[in-house]
């Protein structure tokens, strides 16, 4: 890294090339001593997790005692402590504080030194900080575990949970486990979500009827998952020819998202990224509890079809600002001072999940593959669909065509939307233009940069 680097904390946590984050990870055995001691008798929990990102990158993110991502002064005093040459005086360096961490990590090679630097520093000033290590975990599975063990105290049991929570679902799908739509193909990117998913299916081996595990070894993401999918809109497999009926799901690295694809009749490759996944929940909701009581929450990244089909089917969506944590807030706003039943939240990406006032056996402390993977095939099958991913996209909106660019500017500054956000609505600078060798966009005032480049 330059001399003057600065570590920033962005939406999940601390994420750089594997090779920089050793200090980091030093550093952090201090916060998350702070963190856990401030917390006690809760425990909080820590990820090392570069999520979508290369093999070669790695990160570390931290968990609150509900679940949920840490508060934002963690994330400030976090940014602190590792910029800091010297944090004498930032944090008291109290080697008697009392606390628990909860760690997990997933499947990259650099993951176990990391760790093992945070365990040491962490040993040699914090003795009485206890240190759960639940090893290869999905980040969804920690936030569900951290968030378990704080109501019953037993991380056996928390861990136990996570798989008993599910048990309602996978019943759902072995009721219809020989419908003749084939199997669903899932995309386990190389990553940690492959570890939990066989779990899941040894303890229930009838759901191998309906799954088969794919790119379950190898270098995580590389070629395959859900970011590979959804940006390059291509295959993690090679499908044959004559192979129209290959469908499938994928996973990222840490398998906290997750977008369905199919092999089109007329050979082309068609995905269902988080938009439509909201959609099809959506229209479930809608019919089950009354349009009135459900909403999305979505970014300025969504399609603008998206919107279109939840405004015809009477739902209501709210856009927050890009990044899970932002969209949980809103969820739970809209839920608790806005009285819905049932919100569901997505970024296109396919990071998200659904709080409700029902019990619908998933993880709602954040984005989970794998819940999402099999409420989805629930409703699926609860709407009509059976399976097939092919006839829920039959029935559901065409995206209109999207450019995404990404523009390096000198000072972000520069540049004032009404929300603070990517996506917010340009205040100035006025009349914006983008040009490449192909095009030239205009930006009026008063446009998003991304709803403007939706078509």
């Amino acid at each position: 890294m330059p001399e003057q680097f600065v570590y920033k904390y962005g939406t999940a946590g601390f994420r750089y090339d594997a090779g920089s984050m050793s200090h980091v990870a030093k550093r952090m055995a201090h916060v998350l001593a702070e963190y856990a001691s401030k917390s006690y008798p809760l425990a909080v929990g820590l990820m090392f997790t570069a999520s979508h990102n290369p093999v070669n990158d790695n990160g570390i993110k931290m968990i609150g005692p509900d679940g949920l991502m840490a508060p934002s002064e963690w994330e400030s005093l976090a940014e602190l402590i590792v910029n800091s040459t010297s944090f004498d005086g930032a944090i008291p360096f109290d080697s008697n504080q009392k606390g628990t961490v909860i760690i997990g990590r997933d499947t990259r090679p650099s993951g176990p030194q990391l760790i093992s630097e945070f365990k040491g520093e962490l040993a040699r000033h914090y003795p009485n900080i206890r240190l759960l290590d639940l090893d290869l975990v999905t980040t969804p599975q920690l936030h569900f575990v951290v968030k378990q063990y704080n109501q019953i105290g037993d991380i056996e049991a928390a861990s136990s949970n996570y798989f008993r929570l599910h048990e309602h679902l996978v019943g759902g799908l072995l009721v219809n486990a020989g419908n003749d739509h084939g199997k669903i193909m899932i995309d386990c990117a190389n990553g940690v979500g492959a570890v939990t998913m066989r779990k899941l299916i040894d303890l229930n081996p009838k759901l191998g009827n309906i799954f088969q595990l794919v790119n379950t070894e190898g270098c995580v993401n590389s070629g395959c998952g859900s970011d590979h999918v959804k940006t390059t809109g291509r295959s993690p497999l090679i499908l044959g020819e004559d192979d129209h009926n290959s469908q499938g799901a994928s996973f990222d690295g840490d398998a906290d998202r997750i977008v369905f694809w199919y092999g089109g009749e007329d050979g082309t490759f068609k995905v269902l990224d988080g938009d439509k996944i909201a959609a099809l929940w959506a229209v479930y909701f809608a019919r089950l509890h009354g349009a009135e009581s459900t909403a999305v929450v979505q970014t300025a990244y969504a399609n603008g079809a998206s919107r279109d089909f939840l405004s015809l089917n009477r739902v209501k969506c709210v856009r927050a600002k890009t990044g899970v944590k932002n969209l949980h807030a809103m969820a739970e706003h809209l839920q608790i001072n806005e009285g819905y039943k049932t919100v569901i939240y997505f970024e296109s990406n396919g990071h998200g999940t659904v709080l409700s006032d029902t019990n619908l056996h998933v993880n709602e402390c954040t984005g989970d593959a794998i819940s999402d993977l099999l409420f989805t095939v629930n409703v699926l099958q609860k709407l009509g669909y059976g399976r097939s991913i092919r006839e829920w996209d039959r029935n559901m909106y065409t995206d209109r065509p999207c450019t995404l660019t990404k523009i390096p500017v000198k000072d972000r500054s520069k540049f004032v939307s009404d929300d603070g956000d990517e996506g917010g609505d340009t205040r100035s600078p006025r009349g914006i233009a983008i040009k490449d060798r192909d095009h030239c966009i205009q930006i009026p005032a008063r446009k998003s940069l991304c709803q403007t480049l939706w078509h």
